[in-house]
């Protein structure tokens, strides 16, 4: 689609121009997960390029109300909305109202379980650079402390800063899958004898549309694709019983 470029750089000094939107959108029992992107901002609407069905039911139409989710390097902000009309008439482009009420989610998504395993950690920036491979970057052995369906608290030797950009490989005690992901580090904790505590949010392949280019993308190795909604609900799955488990025995 054309580009129009307007008036307004970014929505709050938080949402800007070409920022990628989760759209998830629900009715009656049902709820679809969409991506989007922000295509232009003027003095009344969002221009969104037309939403694309990740996961869940086609509900995508014009008048439907939706929640979006966009992400920044500090959080995932959230607002509420509606799909207004086409754009020009044209069925590539969107308009929704310029949101008014953006909200700061720190909120968990998920239950976070205390969780032992081996995590290799390599951290991956100059991968989108194209003149390093995987293979050519180093990897750091870390201990799994807790684990939820978007992240994993880990710690390790490894020496990097909040924002920096991992490909992660987890290996539970209890689980027998490996999972091997995209990650990129929200926390750190520095502890003693040079050691830290790491918080690593992890992203599904269909997440990664989100927050990551064609360009980008091509520079991750196949495996490191692989982590998806149908690996994150084994996750869940798993969790979810080891806290029925641990209900049982009183000790949450």
């Amino acid at each position: 689609m054309q580009r129009t470029r307007q008036q307004k750089p970014n929505v709050g000094g938080i949402l800007e121009l070409w920022d990628r939107l989760e759209i998830t959108i629900e009715e009656r029992g049902r709820s679809g997960r969409y991506r989007s992107r922000v295509e232009d901002i003027t003095s009344k609407h969002l221009v969104i390029d037309r939403p694309t069905l990740v996961s869940g039911d086609a509900l995508f139409t014009v008048g439907v109300h939706f929640r979006a989710n966009f992400f920044k390097p500090d959080s995932a902000y959230t607002f509420s909305g509606q799909i207004l009309s086409r754009h020009n008439g044209r069925a590539d482009a969107y308009l929704i109202p310029l949101p008014t009420d953006i909200e700061r989610n720190q909120r968990r998504r998920y239950f976070r379980l205390g969780a032992n395993g081996a995590v290799t950690i390599i951290p991956a920036e100059e991968l989108f650079t194209g003149k390093r491979t995987v293979e050519d970057l180093p990897q750091f052995h870390a201990h799994c402390i807790n684990i939820s369906g978007n992240g994993v608290l880990v710690r390790s030797r490894l020496d990097t800063k909040v924002g920096s950009r991992a490909l992660v490989v987890i290996k539970l005690e209890d689980y027998s899958k490996q999972m091997s992901a995209f990650g990129i580090i929200r926390r750190r904790v520095d502890e003693p004898e040079e050691m830290h505590q790491y918080g690593i949010e992890l992203f599904t392949m269909e997440e990664l549309t989100m927050i990551l280019n064609s360009s980008q993308s091509k520079h991750i190795p196949k495996e490191f694709l692989s982590f998806d909604e149908t690996q994150r609900t084994g996750l869940l799955n798993f969790i979810f019983e080891q806290q029925v488990e641990m209900k049982k025995k009183g000790l949450i």
